[in-house]
């Protein structure tokens, strides 16, 4: 009895313990539970390669479809892309409420508006872009106007 039990527990405190460890026991050596195991770990690998997997093709799509642009700059142009449309909406309204020659003035002052934001923005970007080719040009050497001598020797004494 003591080879198939491992012993019998000693008072009611015990039984619970030892019942956990003797059901341990069984489940360790039945081979339909270690098959179970085995499954279970083969499972969780590929969950971790598909999760691996999901990750870089999430990543290779983000790139593609965001370019260079990150998250936080894509959701910057979305707000402004919301901000526009509601101001749109606000535009339209008023525009309905008004009677047609007071619409068709607000709607030439509006289309000026937009012409002139649009030509300070054009404006703007070009000046960022020659910041950057100014910055992107090479620094004036401190050899400039130096003989060859001087540039690798030093200045004369």
């Amino acid at each position: 009895m003591r080879r198939c039990w491992g012993g019998l527990p000693t008072g009611a405190q015990g039984v619970e313990p030892w019942a956990e460890a003797f059901a341990g026991k069984r489940a360790d050596a039945d081979l339909r539970v270690t098959e179970l195991r085995q499954e279970a770990e083969q499972a969780r690998r590929e969950q971790n390669r598909l999760a691996e997997r999901h990750l870089r093709e999430s990543v290779a799509l983000r790139r593609q479809v965001l370019g260079s642009a990150t998250p936080s700059t894509v959701s910057a142009r979305a707000a402004g892309w919301r901000a526009r449309a509601e101001q749109a909406r606000h535009d339209l309204a008023q525009i309905e409420a008004l009677p047609v020659a007071e619409a068709a003035q607000l709607v030439g002052e509006l289309a000026a508006r937009a012409e002139a934001e649009r030509q300070a923005a054009e404006r703007a970007q070009a000046a960022r872009e020659a910041r950057a080719a100014q910055l992107g040009r090479s620094r004036p050497s401190s050899d400039h106007g130096r003989t060859g001598l001087e540039r690798d020797f030093g200045p004369s004494l």
